[in-house]
């Protein structure tokens, strides 16, 4: 195992004054209720916050076009997912087909590659996420090879550490760091439980292999069900490589390291849970909005957006049941329209879909995608809980990446060319 390089700088909990980073300035910023609940504090904002949050627009003028090109390999970009922005404005993504690190400069122009497939030092059998780690470093989660590798955005790898001890511990998703220790997650996954599943609190430290559970959420554990097995009219074998009593149209939650805790997001509820690592809830945020029902309408779309994205891949999501087609066979629609449909699904659509957490602290929570409509809305908080503003599109997708106060979008020509446009997030002053 190679040596965890000394930490840039360490964050002990509760002991680090954070940079006034605070993207809307001297905005009139939506201040939540505060009130302690044993211990517990507990922020709120009422009914009706979102309308009267600060307006954010996007920019008109782009801060840089990352454009592919029919006619230069090199410069293709279709298989490139951007993950995360850096305190200096570069984009971090993953090549998911070559399995390399991505940085592309502030202004789209310049772009390294870290890495390249494969088992060896430095190298990924199949990168799944980057997250911050400590000062500039990043975390890469490398799920084929069973690690996670330590990478210097300007250096490139410094080193791997197997998650052999964070698995047994029961989580495999690093989210950050303390110090020298990576805070990891998993989904406590329970068949048969109605409701979905929680999260496990992983504390990993690398240098003495040993990883400890600090906490659990969800319904009790239990076992996961044997795989299923079916067969389509055209005789290919779908097989049901999990199956979660969780309902289409419901999310499930979602983990991420905010100045050294664990914040658990539940968009099924407007619900952000900070869990330290004694295992202690210290802090939630609410935000009381009323939920969308899920129409005949609603529910139909959903269905047919499902098949859509299914279509060339060969799997399709139903509820918690993902389907896979094998022998490179066209998938066999009408059995998928008929399974989904027989999916049990929420009666209504979750309140939030994603959170993004931007370098210098600014989060950003993207609004549930409403099926059959192309209107899009983000929100963004301070770490005291302060709604700092909200943006919105009429058409298009979301997009990919949230920084403090840019965000990226991906579009593609009429022979599937795709361009990553950067746009300035303005804040209202």
């Amino acid at each position: 195992m190679t040596p965890l390089p000394r930490a840039l700088f360490i964050c002990l909990l509760g002991a680090c004054a954070l940079p006034d980073t605070d993207p809307a300035g001297s905005v009139a910023t939506l201040v939540p209720e505060r009130i302690d609940s044993a211990g517990v504090t507990i922020l709120t904002h009422s009914a009706g916050a979102f309308e009267r949050a600060p307006r954010v627009v996007l920019d008109s003028t782009p801060l840089a076009v990352i454009a592919g090109s029919a006619d230069d390999i090199e410069a293709d970009i279709s298989t490139i997912r951007p993950v995360l922005f850096l305190g200096d404005g570069r984009l971090v993504g993953i090549d998911q087909q070559r399995q390399v690190v991505v940085v592309f400069g502030p202004d789209g122009e310049t772009r390294q590659e870290f890495g390249r497939q494969g088992a060896g030092p430095g190298e990924y059998g199949r990168l799944n996420n980057i997250v911050p780690g400590n000062g500039d470093t990043l975390l890469v989660a490398d799920y084929m090879n069973n690690r996670v590798g330590l990478l210097d955005p300007d250096r490139g790898p410094l080193g791997e550490f197997p998650l052999s001890a964070p698995r047994t511990a029961g989580g495999n998703s690093p989210i950050g760091m303390i110090g020298d220790r990576i805070l990891l997650t998993g989904v406590n996954y329970s068949s048969g439980s109605e409701e979905p599943p929680g999260i496990k609190g992983i504390l990993f430290d690398p240098a003495s292999d040993v990883a400890r559970r600090t906490f659990t959420t969800g319904p009790e554990e239990r076992p996961a069900e044997a795989p299923r097995q079916f067969t389509t009219s055209s005789g290919a074998v779908l097989v049901a490589v999990r199956a979660i009593s969780i309902p289409a149209l419901a999310v499930f939650p979602r983990a991420f390291a905010w100045n050294g805790e664990t914040v658990i997001a539940d968009g099924n509820r407007f619900r952000l849970e900070w869990w330290d690592t004694a295992g202690t809830t210290r802090q939630q945020l609410r935000v009381d909005r009323q939920r969308m029902p899920v129409t005949s309408a609603v529910w139909e779309a959903y269905v047919s957006d499902m098949i859509a994205q299914s279509m060339g891949s060969g799997s399709v999501a139903a509820g918690g049941t993902v389907f896979f087609g094998s022998g490179g066979e066209t998938p066999d629609t009408a059995l998928m329209r008929k399974h989904l449909a027989e999916e049990p699904h929420a009666d209504s659509l979750p309140l939030f879909e994603r959170t993004q957490l931007g370098p210098n602290g600014t989060l950003w929570v993207v609004d549930y995608p409403v099926p059959g409509s192309s209107a899009w809305a983000a929100t963004a908080f301070a770490a005291d809980g302060r709604l700092l503003g909200r943006v919105s599109g009429d058409s298009g997708a979301a997009p990919l990446v949230f920084g403090d106060d840019r965000a990226v979008f991906r579009s593609e020509d009429d022979l599937g060319i795709a361009t990553f446009t950067i746009r300035k997030l303005i804040f209202p002053k």
